[in-house]
């Protein structure tokens, strides 16, 4: 898992690792606006792939699914929200149209 096969600092674990900075990027930095430092991911993608002695398959694994499951759930309250917004609207564009008729 961490002995690279090509040249260069891919791994199968610095995969996941690097597939959890990039689920980081897309619905935490994106949607939050949040810096990367305050997130606790690297600053390049380039560094995400570098694996830590503490890096184990269960760590990096745990990691990726926590990352997912964050970005499933701000996924879902903003198409819950979204879609809760296109009710209403739809509601009062009925409404209006009761009222011209």
């Amino acid at each position: 898992m961490r002995q690279s096969l090509v040249p260069s600092r891919t791994t199968l674990l610095g995969l996941v690792k690097h597939a959890t900075f990039v689920e980081k990027v897309w619905f935490d930095e994106a949607v939050t606006c949040r810096s990367r430092a305050e997130i606790g991911i690297p600053a390049t993608s380039d560094e995400s792939f570098i694996l830590h002695d503490d890096d184990t398959i269960a760590s990096v694994q745990q990691a990726h699914r926590e990352a997912c499951e964050s970005s499933r759930h701000a996924t879902g309250f903003s198409v819950a929200h979204g879609q809760g917004a296109s009710r209403r609207t739809r509601g009062h564009h009925r409404y209006d149209e009761s009222l011209t008729a």
